[in-house]
């Protein structure tokens, strides 16, 4: 159902503004559509274009009369911008959109995913009039809304960027995994810091604006109490590109590629600026959208840190040699920075996979004797894929409610254990609040065609 409405334009015609107002209203006869014009400043005179109109009639008639003005030049100052929420049983998550005017004409952006997550974004049209850019906003949030979406009050809104999908240079280091029992033998020249489950985020800040960066290098967007707390870091501390992980409502920040007190470059001078950006970041109170992992010693991480991490679910830890310098990319063995993953094993029964894959089905036993899908594992070149019915190890990192595994990896195929032993029991489930059902969800959140 249509709501009344009011949008106005503007067009410069020589030395003078032309103001346009286009109007929906609700009349006690039916809809209405109504327009005033004139100069800035100055007198409007008011007309009406139709009256007595039934929903549909009106809406036509708007956007007739919107379409008419735009063609001449007429187009607002600024876009609009809506966040929907959708909380249901274990589903909560957000979808934003935006009308935003841009160098080559008008633009329709979107995020959507997990509340307080890292929302995944995108683009319906670029390079638009704001006719056409409107009939693409409403029809989204249309579709949002008949599926149960509405607005709130609350909630972060999300910045997008003009420039999303553009590549900035922003190159990450990635590493090898090694062993706990590898990463315990190494001495105080090593420095560690937890690892955390998000999204990779270059974080860049120059004279001119803020840029954020995906692990491809391409740029994003990030949500708005991020991106103000980080120029109010960047107005203190100066230009600096930072690199970390995107968590949703929060940043963690975890190495340093650019600041003025950046001299030799080794990860010992980084991991003092990181100590001296977390309390900067402190001391402007920004500790809760920004995060910083100050490395450690080898020795302090083991003897104060490293349980903790592994009793709360945490996803594993990262080392760095204390003279190793930023290498984009990833080295084809050793480097000087590694991961170590907290792995755990499982064993589930198999299932079908999908058809043209080299994949199977998971499944496991729950209470009541029932088998429960868990997902799905992708077996690897060198191995056969194992029959339907029989019973494989995997390692994951966890699982959530209702037992989905996440990064499930083949093992192998085991012919000593009964199927009791595929119990969803003994699986290690992730702390906090996300479940198995906003991960499975998140895929209709896309919008349509993409």
């Amino acid at each position: 159902m249509p709501e009344p409405k009011s949008i106005n334009l503007f067009h410069t015609d020589g030395a003078s503004e032309k103001v346009y107002i286009v109007q929906l209203e609700d009349r006690p006869d039916g809809w209405a559509v109504t327009f005033q014009y004139g100069c800035k400043g100055g007198e409007l005179t008011a007309g009406e274009k139709a009256t007595g109109l039934t929903q549909a009639q009106a809406l036509k008639a708007f956007d007739e009369l919107l379409a008419a003005q735009c063609g001449k030049g007429y187009e607002p100052r600024t876009g609009q911008s809506v966040n929907l929420f959708y909380t249901e049983g274990s589903s909560d998550k957000v979808y934003s959109v935006q009308i935003e005017k841009r160098d080559d004409g008008w633009a329709v952006a979107f995020q959507y995913g997990r509340r307080g997550k890292a929302l995944t974004p995108g683009e319906k049209g670029t390079g638009l009039r704001f006719d056409k850019a409107l009939k693409i906003y409403e029809k989204l949030v249309g579709e949002k809304v008949a599926k149960g979406y509405t607005e709130a009050e609350s909630g972060a809104v999300f910045t997008s960027s003009a420039f999303a999908g553009q590549v900035t240079g922003f190159q990450p280091a990635l590493m090898n995994e090694i062993s706990i029992e590898e990463a315990r033998a190494l001495g105080d020249d090593w420095l560690f810091q937890e690892k955390h489950d998000g999204e990779r985020r270059g974080m860049k800040s120059d004279a001119t604006r803020a840029t954020y960066s995906n692990r491809r290098g391409l740029e994003t967007g990030i949500q708005a109490p991020i991106d103000a707390a980080f120029a109010r870091l960047a107005g203190v501390v100066g230009p600096m590109e930072l690199d970390g992980e995107d968590m949703g409502g929060h940043v963690v920040i975890f190495d340093v590629l650019e600041h003025f007190m950046l001299r030799d470059g080794t990860f010992r001078e980084r991991a003092a600026i990181l100590a001296h950006l977390d309390k900067t970041i402190a001391d402007l109170g920004l500790q809760e959208v920004l995060h910083v992992e100050v490395p450690v010693p080898a020795s302090e991480f083991f003897a104060r840190h490293e349980a903790r991490i592994r009793e709360r679910g945490g996803e594993g830890f990262v080392g760095r040699h204390a003279d190793g310098l930023y290498q984009p990319g990833k080295p084809a063995s050793g480097g000087n920075i590694f991961k170590v993953k907290y792995w755990e094993d499982a064993t589930c029964r198999v299932t079908a996979g999908r058809d043209g894959k080299r994949s199977v089905g998971l499944e496991m036993l729950d209470a009541a004797g029932s088998w429960i899908e868990v997902g799905n594992v992708t077996v690897p070149a060198n191995a056969a894929v194992p029959a339907v019915g029989s019973l494989i190890d995997v390692k994951y990192l966890y699982a959530y409610p209702g037992g989905s595994l996440f990064q499930p990896v083949f093992k192998c195929v085991r012919t000593d254990l009964p199927e009791s032993d595929c119990d969803i029991g003994r699986l290690k489930f992730k702390s906090g609040p996300e479940t198995r059902a906003n991960e499975q969800d998140m895929a209709e959140d896309a919008a349509p065609g993409l």
